[in-house]
């Protein structure tokens, strides 16, 4: 059985909010396996990185007031291990958009306080072979009141169980969106002083191999 633990804090991504607004979020489905990012919406543009397989990225436009240019997509792409963003473009024919799959049943929004500063509930989504599971507890802060803290998720698939331990902040949604070669997209959505943001987690073989974040802004 493997177990990733993936930690991550509210106050790091809060501190990381980008200037763009993001609209959707892609996977490559390029067969090489991966797919350059280039300076300019061309071919022979210069290579300023690549994304690979599995990695969730996002648009770069706002909110669809953007213009795309011709057959590639303006994006950007978190390495959150590295603490570094790429903004480039990227050839469309050779992206997905994740929220395309599969949803699991029982994902989705929710809305969740508890009473008191020692009030827990648990979120649960599932289908035949795959269980997601999220503890929830309730947070008071003297200053803006009570919120919701995601402490921990569970996800397991067969015999694979995945832990990740979040501790985010005024968690609203859990949605897992299944790819067409199994691998697992789970996003964990809140909102920071009145801005959503979303943080993914890619689980490939009961392991997270990718995460990253954004903030959909509209």
């Amino acid at each position: 059985m493997k177990i990733s633990t993936i930690i991550l804090t509210f106050a790091a991504f809060a501190l990381m909010a980008p200037a763009a607004a993001y609209s959707q979020t892609f996977i490559i489905n390029d067969k090489d396996g991966w797919t350059n990012i280039r300076k300019a919406p061309n071919a022979r543009a210069e290579i300023v990185g690549q994304v690979h397989k599995h990695q969730v990225f996002f648009t770069t436009t706002n909110c669809g007031d953007e213009s795309h240019t011709g057959n590639w997509e303006p994006v950007n792409v978190y390495f959150i291990s590295e603490d570094r963003r790429l903004y480039g473009y990227i050839f469309k024919n050779n992206i997905t958009n994740v929220k395309s799959f599969p949803m699991i049943e029982g994902s989705g929004d929710f809305m969740w306080h508890g009473k008191s500063d020692k009030d827990s509930s648990v979120i649960t989504a599932r289908n035949d072979s795959i269980t997601v599971t999220m503890n929830l507890v309730r947070k008071v802060d003297p200053n803006y009141g009570p919120f919701t803290v995601a402490e921990e998720v569970f996800v397991t698939n067969g015999k694979k169980r995945t832990v990740i331990q979040s501790g985010m902040n005024g968690v609203g949604s859990l949605r897992l969106y299944i790819g067409n070669d199994g691998a697992l997209y789970l996003v964990i959505s809140n909102s920071s002083d009145g801005e959503p943001m979303e943080v993914w987690y890619t689980i490939v073989d009961g392991e997270v191999i990718y995460h990253s974040m954004y903030y959909p802004g509209c």
